[in-house]
């Protein structure tokens, strides 16, 4: 078994990580450090991660997640007779505030410290931003369940050319769904 294999969780933490403080700790980021860290560290960063993302997805918490997503769509397990009434901006503004907390608990707080609480909430915020685009939204969807993305607009077919046959993939399918096509 290689080690290169063991370590690639730890490998991409440790290189996020030195992305997010280059800034305030430049000298953690040198290529000496960081290899002195991959060998002391990195199995224990592989298998912390691996544990947590395993305990994220296992089945007791797809459970919880699923049971939440169903009664936020249907609430008391019946579809609601009207549309729930427009939430107010205060309340919108609420709801983010909270996710950002629930969001800046999820890593550790050596990380916070690490990074400094006002970078790692800003990291956060990011994230979170992201995820209120409906483009990133669905190309995260489709990316996730395997499928290509529609395609914005069906290409012009020019004179002469035979109905059904494109030479060249349509630009808006999305890169994860050819390398899932290649694997």
């Amino acid at each position: 078994m290689c080690t290169a294999c063991e370590t690639a969780l730890a490998e991409l933490a440790l290189n996020i990580l030195c992305v997010l403080v280059r800034e305030q700790w430049s000298w953690l980021c040198t290529e000496n450090i960081q290899r002195t860290i991959r060998l002391l560290f990195g199995t224990l960063i592989n298998r912390w991660l691996d544990v947590s993302v395993a305990n994220m997805t296992c089945t007791r918490y797809w459970v919880v997640y699923l049971q939440v997503l169903q009664e936020v769509v249907w609430p008391g397990g019946a579809l609601p007779a009207s549309p729930r009434d427009e939430r107010s901006q205060e309340q919108k503004d609420d709801t983010k505030q909270q996710a950002l907390h629930c969001l800046m608990r999820l890593l550790p707080d050596i990380v916070s410290d690490m990074l400094g609480s006002d970078k790692y909430k800003l990291s956060w915020q990011t994230a979170l931003d992201s995820l209120q685009d409906p483009h990133v939204n669905r190309h995260l969807l489709y990316c996730t369940c395997g499928l290509p993305e529609e395609p914005a607009a069906e290409p012009q077919e020019e004179p002469g050319e035979s109905s059904g046959v494109r030479n060249k993939p349509h630009a808006a399918h999305s890169s994860c769904w050819t390398s899932n096509m290649a694997a």
